[in-house]
């Protein structure tokens, strides 16, 4: 998603120092256009929550849909000076994301976002693994939180991949490729042909970062 505000006039910063009526409310607007995360289609009716916090307060709360083609407007009564905006954007189906930023009354603020698509397990999943290509993958195919492999045998670790507080690892994973969004715990050691090991699947739980429960396990042989 797009990370920033874009603002289509400064005048907002002369007002700081123009002696305005900081009790006569102003109206500034946002808008902007919510996308599928990856490939751009508009997300019809996706509910976009808007928090301003003007100095000095109180705050106020708006909310609308996006329409047919992803796009939403807000007209925002607010007084002049520094504001902090916070947003929230949802949809059935996605991720929502909070964001943040700062502007000054009577500003024209555009900001674009990209929802990703909500893909999690709710229960066990079925490992399959490619002794092979040392592959594993399980179905359903949603994301998950860490992927560990051990010596079936002793129970030593011979390779891990995580994905601090976030279900964010896809299948397939090859042995020894962390993949995106994620972080290698253990390099990877050399599997021994004919030894039998376990590949274990986790997904996080919170609420700490590294809170999870197993979900998923398939013993192989390479």
């Amino acid at each position: 998603m797009a990370k920033r505000f874009v603002y289509t006039t400064a005048l907002g910063i002369l007002a700081l120092g123009c002696g305005v009526d900081v009790s006569r409310p102003v109206v500034g607007n946002i808008g902007g256009k919510v996308t599928v995360a990856g490939d751009g289609t508009p997300i019809a009716g996706a509910q976009v929550d808007v928090s301003i916090r003007p100095v000095p307060p109180p705050p106020a709360e708006f909310s609308t849909v996006t329409d047919r083609g992803g796009n939403y407007h807000i007209s925002l009564g607010w007084s002049p000076g520094l504001t902090q905006i916070i947003m929230l954007v949802s949809k059935s189906g996605f991720e929502p994301v909070t964001e943040s930023g700062l502007a000054f009354a009577g500003e024209e603020v555009r900001y674009d976002v990209s929802l990703t698509p909500t893909n999690r397990c709710t229960g066990a999943v079925e490992v399959a693994v490619d002794s092979a290509l040392l592959k594993f993958s399980w179905t359903p195919a949603c994301r998950l939180w860490f992927v560990l492999v051990e010596a079936d045998s002793s129970g030593a670790d011979q390779w891990s991949v995580i994905s601090d507080s976030i279900n964010a690892i896809s299948p397939p994973v090859f042995y020894g490729v962390p993949g995106f969004y994620a972080r290698t715990l253990e390099p990877w050691k050399k599997l021994v042909p004919g030894t039998t090991y376990k590949v274990s699947v986790f997904r996080w739980t919170g609420p700490g970062a590294q809170d999870g429960e197993l979900v998923g396990l398939r013993r192989f042989t390479p």
